[in-house]
């Protein structure tokens, strides 16, 4: 159901949001610009972060591991993301727990990602290149995996934090 405000000024020159949802409940976003600003970045860092991680992985597996694997390491992790990220989606918004409903999601991708991102720059090598084909193959896939649930509910919070339309796309 669509949700409309009135924005009001507060005393401490941001702005709030009367928020009135399909069950007629009245919400107030009093986000600052320090909050919105500190998402911002979370989500930033989350970015640079990812772009980092391929453009060095790759780096690292073709000039320092001289595999041949790069390419399948890279390629399998955006294949496992592009699936994970609407499974992960859609899996989250049914979950509740005693925590929340992302922070799972969130504790796991994080746990996730560091259980691959240690092996991934460990320099494996093998002799039979089937091995170490499935060693990055696999590794970059289960990380981009732990990424799509860490980055999911990262996002997912945009609704949480505001009800207001302009908020959400200044936030995001």
């Amino acid at each position: 159901m669509e949700q409309k405000g009135k924005e009001t000024q507060s005393s401490d020159y941001s702005t709030q949001y009367k928020c009135f949802d399909s069950r007629m409940e009245v919400r107030f976003d009093a986000l600052t610009k320090l909050h919105v600003w500190a998402y911002g970045i979370g989500h930033f860092v989350n970015d640079l972060v990812a772009a980092c991680w391929f453009n060095y992985l790759f780096f690292f597996l073709k000039k320092v591991v001289e595999t041949d694997a790069a390419a399948a390491a890279i390629l399998s992790g955006q294949i496992c993301d592009g699936i994970a990220t609407p499974i992960v989606g859609v899996l989250s918004d049914m979950f509740h727990t005693r925590i929340g409903q992302r922070k799972p999601w969130y504790i796991g991708g994080l746990i996730l990602i560091i259980i691959c991102f240690v092996p991934l720059f460990s320099g494996f090598k093998s002799d039979s290149r089937v091995i170490e084909y499935t060693f990055y193959i696999i590794f970059p896939g289960l990380f981009n995996i732990g990424w799509a649930a860490l980055q999911i509910s990262h996002m997912s919070l945009v609704p949480s934090l505001t009800c207001s339309r302009k908020r959400r796309v200044c936030i995001n």
